[in-house]
């Protein structure tokens, strides 16, 4: 019998500096004296304004939906033949940011500003400390669970050859995720690594992807998944799959039906994970 222990990456294992990104890309702003300060200011503004409305659309909250219908707009003419949900693109907030402040940006330039926006989230993001004493706890070095990290796609875009519009190109795109990953998670991680690129969760192919790299076989093995966004990290699982909601901030409440389990912190871990393994010995 086989333990899986796959996790999400950004904000379950690791924190994601939204905040710290949008000064670095701020600053990026700055350097290049292109821009007003007042536009540069906007143009932050409305770029995070991007990310909460697209995220209060996904939650059934209120939103704008001048910023949200751009932004769809504008995934529809990405030239891409992946199955992905491309209204989370840096590159197209950046885009629709400047659109709404009254700036033209290039493709070219929205690629440069998304860098400088994910290099921060790269250079910040480290692994939380209860997930780092985890697994540095006695109890995780005593056990056979074996840890697998997920993450979804960073949707990384390129111009077109005509530098008009934006490129996906998977392999472009999933370098550029991998190597904004922590030291520390590929160290406990083995480099046990699986990236959203050409599909990303909850797609069922992701999870079948995942289910293959790993030769899990649901007849005979063990395996839980951990996430903070219950509709695309505990959505669609392989057969057998005990999903687990991290909620840290305790936001979902009574939205998470998909979680059989809801953990603030991996303090809790080790309990969850005897009573299934202990389920699953049963069952043979």
């Amino acid at each position: 019998m086989q333990l899986f222990l796959v996790c999400d990456m950004d904000m379950t294992l690791t924190s994601f500096k939204h905040p710290l990104a949008l000064l670095k890309l701020k600053t990026f702003l700055d350097s290049l004296a292109t821009l007003s300060e007042s536009s540069t200011e906007r143009i932050i503004h409305s770029f995070n304004d991007c990310r909460e409305n697209l995220q209060a659309k996904d939650r059934g909250l209120p939103y704008d939906q001048k910023i949200v219908g751009r932004i769809e707009a504008m995934a529809h003419l990405v030239q891409s033949k992946a199955d992905l949900d491309m209204r989370f693109s840096r590159e197209l907030w950046f885009d629709v940011a400047s659109h709404f402040v009254g700036e033209t940006a290039l493709p070219q330039f929205a690629v440069m500003a998304a860098g400088a926006y994910w290099d921060a989230i790269g250079r910040f993001g480290c692994l939380y400390e209860d997930v780092e004493e985890f697994f540095a706890s006695p109890w995780w070095q005593a056990n056979s669970w074996n840890l697998v990290a997920v993450a979804s796609s960073d949707l990384r875009l390129q111009p077109t050859e005509d530098g008009k519009r934006f490129v996906y190109d998977p392999e472009y795109s999933c370098f550029k995720t991998l190597v904004r990953i922590p030291a520390s998670l590929r160290q406990i991680a083995n480099n046990n690594l699986l990236i959203g690129d050409p599909v990303s969760k909850p797609h069922p192919d992701f999870w079948k992807k995942l289910a293959i790299n790993i030769a899990y076989n649901p007849e005979e093995d063990a395996a839980v998944m951990i996430g903070d966004v219950p509709n695309i990290d505990l959505t669609g699982l392989p057969r057998g799959f005990v999903p687990i909601l991290i909620d840290r901030d305790k936001q979902w409440s009574g939205e998470a039906k998909q979680a059989r389990y809801i953990i603030h912190s991996f303090d809790a871990l080790p309990y969850i994970l005897e009573e299934i393994e202990a389920e699953i010995k049963e069952r043979r």
